[in-house]
């Protein structure tokens, strides 16, 4: 195990099964366990320690390399925060700042190995409290490990880079980057889009609430809000808030391409089309009205119609579609541009999935 800052030791579950007295060793008060056991150690809670198990393993539907460990970000910073900084009146990083302030307790934060997912908390911890930036906190972690290397998987880095996105202090369920993540890695795992139908259907928080057919009104008051109406009923589809943004790929680079093939084999390039400097799609979260048609309607793809009228406005495909713009999208949730119209709304009420025809 190693010690990273003040009271803070990271490490691989080895202390744990040989019975290092951390307590005695290291002042070790808590333990907080990233790794599924079948059963906590006895004597752990014997020896009067406070313990913490995330069970990362916790959900079926969840391959390894995929495993989600932001969501358990707050209550493990929460944890570590009452661990080493015990008795505090308020612990919002926003509002106090604890940099100076002597640590009265230490704690061991472990996975299997002590390389990856235990080192992921940590860095979160360090980017929580003391406002470090994702470069600065693996740089501080990385440094001390010593006695155990820091390996960093794809999957906890991205999740990393998350983080920081959501300002790197507390993680938000609601995040749209965060569900895209999600059902991209799904459909990296299953693409025929069944994974990514048991997650939605299991996970509330990938359906806005103010967005269902049946939610009350919503006031809104943002300068920067804007709404996709369908042109022909002026139903409201979607805000803003719920847009998946993309960046259109180079003009030079291959993804700005599209590709005709034919031939007998049908792979013999036979022409080549430039991408549209305008997107023609709207790719979205996942939204209430699109539920039923989502979730049980079991098909790799499908057309959307407009709740109001049943004009087409969209369509899905959980392997993934192209934007018009050459962009690869994963899933590929989108309403057309010709289809909706984009309406600013300001200091007005907005119900989405609610009839608003006149």
């Amino acid at each position: 195990m190693d010690k990273i800052l003040g009271g803070i030791y990271v490490g691989s579950v080895v202390p744990i099964m040989t019975h290092v007295p951390l307590k005695v060793e290291y002042h070790v008060s808590h333990i907080l366990s990233c790794m599924k056991f079948d059963k906590i150690p006895e004597y752990l809670v014997k020896k009067g320690y406070t313990l913490k198990n995330i069970d990362l393993n916790d959900d079926s539907l969840y391959f390894d390399d995929i495993v989600d460990l932001i969501k358990y970000v707050n209550e493990a910073n929460e944890f570590i925060d009452h661990a080493i900084f015990p008795n505090e009146e308020n612990y919002n990083p926003l509002e106090v700042n604890f940099k100076g302030i002597k640590q009265k307790s230490a704690i061991f934060i472990h996975s299997f190995k002590g390389s990856n997912r235990a080192c992921f908390y940590v860095i979160c911890y360090l980017m929580y409290r003391f406002g470090f930036n994702l470069k600065q906190a693996t740089y501080a972690v990385d440094r001390k490990m010593i006695n155990n290397k820091m390996e960093l998987s794809d999957n906890v880095l991205e999740q990393l880079e998350l983080f920081q996105a959501m300002g790197g202090r507390f993680f938000d369920a609601n995040n749209s980057e965060y569900k895209q993540w999600k059902l991209t890695k799904c459909n990296e795992i299953d693409p025929s889009g069944q994974l990514s139908r048991e997650m939605i259907a299991k996970d509330n928080n990938m359906f806005e609430e103010e967005e269902s057919a049946s939610s009350d009104k919503v006031e809104i008051d943002e300068k920067d809000l804007q709404v996709l109406r369908c042109k022909k009923c002026r139903q409201n589809l979607a805000k803003s808030s719920s847009f998946i943004n993309h960046e259109p790929p180079a003009k030079t680079s291959k993804e700005s391409h599209f590709f005709k093939r034919g031939g007998i084999s049908g792979n013999r390039i036979v022409g080549v089309e430039k991408s549209q400097d305008m997107c023609t799609h709207y790719f979205v979260e996942p939204l209430n009205w699109m539920k039923e048609k989502l979730l049980t309607e079991e098909l790799l793809e499908g057309k959307f119609l407009c709740p109001g009228c049943e004009a087409k406005v969209g369509a899905f495909n959980w392997k993934g579609s192209r934007c018009s713009c050459g962009k690869w999208m994963n899933p590929g949730i989108h309403l057309q541009a010709s289809k909706v119209d984009k309406v600013d709304v300001i200091k007005k009420q907005l119900a989405i999935g609610v009839d608003r025809r006149e």
